[in-house]
């Protein structure tokens, strides 16, 4: 109703009550229209309540119910089940709604004669042969002419049905017959009369329970059917991702980006555009865009954003180019004033706030992504117009000295460096031999022959030299300086030239492009709004040659291929099945994680060990003692797994089977890319230390 009200697409009648009893009111909403009902059987309403579960789906697609009463009597009916495991009541009630003759052939086989056949046409052919809940099987069993039950008894017999008592609805089938003799009739209308009852014993709904559910979805299939279907589709999108809980203010809860993921999964599977995130248009949560019949992506869902920067984003509209938001948010925005009432300056959002804007698509009205991330990375590249030694250690962080010509350079510079960090010694002028004529501000130090060998190499003159000691050679800083400062004129040059500033300013470009741009734009998309827009970043492996299988396409209970007994203890081993996917959270606890593959997203289960082995970061000691990552943890979110094991219910287990003589497969590979052929570059075990 929100965002129908933000739309304008109903009105706001005073409350919230009062709006909903003008339209959604069960009294005032549409429970007729053959169009509504041919909505309804399409199967294309997405969480309809009562019907949401894949069986309910499925019976609403094949009953296609044309009443209240027949959509009613199938919120009752799904929920009956046998345990002999024969036809279950619902798929009975397909059945003779398909073809009513066969619910006269049951009976007949049951050898009703006419006379008995209309008694129970008057109760029955209206719920298509198969009695729905606990009112209808009252009704049967007061029937004078059936089994003649008083009020009491008959509330008894409810009372059974109602609850998990099989073993005392079953003693009463003796009451049943007794009351069906003395009613005059024969044997044959006591058998199926207990046929309907029998469909009951596990659990049977009342009518106002079932016909109040059902109400409660016509009233959602109503703002499905009579309005855009956008509004229901968003909501349901909303609520299954978690959102709403998000928009509620809990700020401890974590997003949870598998259930994101699955959600929209869920609703492209319905057909539903979802777009992603408009720079101008966007919510804090998903939004509705009626003009143009799709779902836009939330801000708040962007990796990394939260209510805070979403609003922002929103009060600052609307921005004219990606520069203009630069510079109003980022590089040039107003965050305030002094007491003098001057404009304070500064960013209103950081830098991961914008890359991931970007990567999820936020610009695309402005231009190409990849192209708005070149013109965010050249507003973040400190452009130099001159340089000079004070840039040096930059110059070579870029690699812009590893050419041989450079190499004498990088040597000399090094030498100097062990000069000031390897010197053996300082000495005071009182120390030294002769009188070199050196003034105060000169230094002298002792430096080691392996030292003095490198200087040498480029320094034959031995310019800087002043003498041995029995400690090593004694040379004058100064001195040093000098013949260095003549040594390096010529790099100074060169870095000098507008050609060379013109090459380290396109390297620094580079530099900042590799660590923010890495990765194709499924990649991007994974990693700021966690689903692909258009295509899975595994999409073009060759899935012949890995034996690759749809997780929705196998069976929820594992296929046996074989059984054998150690001990005293029977094993089974399973058919195993290989996955793809990327990975979107995980689950400490319960040692699961989700994998969105190309076909949806897929919980997959390991046990404890195996679980802590691939979710460790790898570490080691670096420089100084300092503790550094090699490999993080394989479950981290992003990351591209071929998993083996098998489907059991709504889970992967993950499993190999032994094989005599070779070696037992990994449950888990690291997907390091594909190849143009389709192949894997695959990783089968952790870094190693």
């Amino acid at each position: 109703m929100e965002l129908m009200l933000a739309d304008g697409v109903i009105k706001w009648h005073g409350t919230l009550r009062k709006t909903f009893e003008k339209y959604f009111h069960p009294e005032v909403i549409d429970k007729e229209s053959p169009e509504m009902f041919e909505t309804l059987g399409s199967g294309k309403v997405p969480d309809l309540f009562q019907f949401s579960t894949q069986l309910g789906q499925s019976m609403i697609k094949k009953v296609k119910p044309s009443t209240l009463i027949e959509a009613t009597a199938i919120s009752s009916i799904i929920r009956l089940m046998t345990e002999d495991g024969g036809e279950q009541p619902v798929e009975t009630f397909i059945r003779f709604k398909n073809d009513i003759s066969q619910w006269y052939d049951e009976m007949r086989n049951f050898n009703l004669n006419d006379e008995e056949i209309k008694m129970f046409e008057e109760h029955l052919l209206h719920l298509n042969g198969v009695a729905d809940s606990q009112e209808s099987i009252m009704l049967l069993a007061m029937d004078e002419r059936i089994a003649n039950f008083d009020l009491k008894l008959a509330t008894k017999l409810r009372k059974l049905i109602s609850k998990k008592k099989k073993e005392e609805a079953l003693k009463f089938k003796d009451v049943i017959y007794e009351h069906v003799a003395k009613a005059g009739n024969r044997v044959e209308v006591a058998d199926y009369t207990w046929h309907q009852i029998k469909r009951m014993l596990l659990y049977s709904f009342s009518v106002p329970h079932s016909l109040a559910y059902t109400l409660v979805g016509f009233e959602e299939l109503n703002i499905f059917h009579h309005y855009n279907p956008i509004y229901w589709q968003t909501a349901c999108l909303t609520v299954n991702s978690g959102s709403q809980e998000l928009e509620e203010g809990d700020k401890k809860k974590d997003k949870n980006y598998g259930k994101v993921a699955e959600a929209i999964g869920k609703m492209k599977n319905y057909g539903v555009n979802i777009a992603l995130p408009d720079i101008n248009h966007a919510g804090i949560s998903f939004t509705p865009d009626a003009a143009n019949n799709r779902i836009v992506y939330s801000l708040k869902g962007i990796a990394g954003m939260n209510d805070e920067t979403s609003r922002t984003i929103i009060e600052h509209r609307p921005y004219t180019s990606f520069k203009d938001f630069h510079e109003r948010l980022y590089s040039n925005a107003l965050i305030g004033y002094d007491e003098d009432g001057g404009e304070i300056r500064g960013k209103l959002l950081q830098k991961k706030h914008l890359i991931n804007l970007i990567k999820a698509g936020a610009f695309n009205e402005f231009n190409d992504r990849i192209e708005i991330m070149k013109e965010f990375v050249y507003y973040e590249v400190d452009k130099k117009t001159t340089l000079n030694m004070q840039n040096i250690k930059s110059i070579i962080r870029l690699g812009l000295l590893e050419s041989p010509e450079y190499g004498k350079y990088l040597e000399v510079m090094q030498l100097r460096d062990d000069l000031r960090k390897k010197k053996v010694d300082k000495v005071t002028m009182d120390r030294l031999s002769v009188d070199y004529k050196l003034t105060k501000a000169d230094k002298c130090c002792i430096i080691a022959p392996k030292l003095y060998e490198q200087y040498q190499k480029f320094f034959p003159e031995n310019g800087a030299l002043l003498e041995y000691s029995a400690n090593g050679i004694i040379i004058s800083e100064k001195r040093f300086d000098k013949e260095y400062q003549k040594f390096i004129e010529p790099l100074k040059e060169i870095i000098a030239s507008p050609e060379f500033v013109r090459e380290f300013n396109i390297a620094q470009f580079y530099e900042i492009w590799d660590s923010v741009a890495q990765g194709s734009i499924p990649k991007w998309e994974m990693d700021s709004v966690t689903y692909y827009s258009d295509k899975h970043e595994l999409d073009g492996v060759n899935t012949k040659m890995y034996d690759i299988s749809n997780y929705f396409e196998i069976d929820p209970t594992p296929e046996i291929i074989e059984t054998y007994t150690r001990g005293n203890r029977e094993y089974q081993k399973n058919r195993i099945f290989t996955l793809i996917g990327t990975v979107l959270d995980r689950n400490k606890d319960k040692h699961t994680f989700s994998l969105l593959t190309p076909d949806g997203v897929v919980t997959c289960k390991t046990y404890a060990g195996a679980f802590s082995h691939y979710d460790k970061a790898i570490t080691r000691k670096g420089a100084g003692g300092k503790k550094e990552t090699i490999e993080k943890s394989w479950f981290t979110r992003g990351n591209l797994l071929m998993v083996k094991g098998f489907r059991r219910e709504d889970q992967f287990v993950l499993r190999t089977n032994a094989v005599k003589g070779q070696e037992k497969e990994h449950t888990i590979k690291l997907i390091w890319g594909v190849e143009e052929n389709g192949e894997l570059i695959l990783q089968n075990e952790r870094a190693q230390v």
